[in-house]
Parts: structure tokens; C-alpha cells; sequence
């Protein structure tokens, strides 16, 4: 009977262990937990810091980009063209060429008054380097869409 009754004790004092393992796992399971959730606050914190610095630098980006096209733009030609008037006139109510010849109606059918040597032009430079045109042309007719 001795050894039953031993082996009762024994028993018992393993089920007290494994209980008292289980509490303490338990323990630690639940500290761990604890600490995790500070380390996913954390992370979540260091990821809108790290969101926050990556948006500055797109913007300082974009910045930089807006002031070398500005510094292009200020350094580039600005060429205008405008067109001059040549001819033909409207003097003291009649239409005249530039050298006084009165404007016909043959003149207008044969579109005498449309060609497109007789429109000059003026071109200006409005930028800090040189500019080149290196094509002038003229059409007849109407522009479609």
C-alpha cells in the first residue's frame, strides 16, 4: 500500500507541476502579448513617421523640379512673331496698295490681295538667349477643324 500511496503523492506533485508550468507560460504568453502591441504601436508610429518624411520629400521633389523649369524658362528665347499689315489700305474710303495703286475688283478675284508675300512680319527676341527662326511660311485658304 505504501507504494500507492506514493505513487498518488508522485502523481499529484506532477499535476502541481504542470499546472504551476501552465500558469507561468500563461504568465509569460500574456507578457509577451503586452510587449508585442507596444512594438506593433511602435512600428505603426516609426511607419507615419517614415510616411510623413517621404511626402516632404516628394514635395522638396516637385519644388526643386518647378524652380529648374522657372530657371530654364527665365533663361530660355522668347521669340513673338506678329504679322504686319502690307497692303492693301483703306485710304480716304477707297482700298489702295502700298504704293497708292487703287485695288481693283480684278485684283480681289484673282485673290491679288491674299498672297502670301505680301504679309511681313516682326519678330522679337523677349528672352535672355538667342533665338533662331528657322522657317517662315504662309498659307491660303481657311483653317478646318
Amino acid at each position: 500500500m505504501a507504494a500507492t500511496n506514493e505513487q498518488s503523492i508522485a502523481i499529484w506533485l506532477e499535476g502541481v507541476a504542470l499546472v504551476a508550468i501552465f500558469v507561468l507560460e500563461l504568465k509569460e504568453y500574456r507578457r509577451q502579448g503586452r510587449e508585442r502591441v507596444g512594438q506593433h504601436r511602435e512600428s505603426a508610429a516609426q511607419m507615419a513617421i517614415m510616411q510623413s518624411q517621404a511626402d516632404a520629400t516628394r514635395a522638396n521633389a516637385e519644388a526643386a523640379k518647378d524652380n529648374a523649369e522657372a530657371l530654364k524658362n527665365s533663361e530660355r528665347a522668347w521669340i513673338l512673331v506678329r504679322t504686319l499689315r502690307t497692303g492693301p489700305y483703306r485710304r480716304d474710303g477707297r482700298w489702295v496698295w502700298n504704293d497708292g495703286r487703287p485695288l481693283t475688283m480684278a485684283d480681289t478675284l484673282r485673290n491679288e490681295h491674299l498672297k502670301p508675300e505680301l504679309i511681313g512680319y516682326a519678330i522679337k527676341n523677349y528672352g535672355r538667349t538667342p533665338g533662331w527662326v528657322r522657317l517662315i511660311g504662309a498659307m491660303r485658304g481657311s483653317w478646318k477643324r
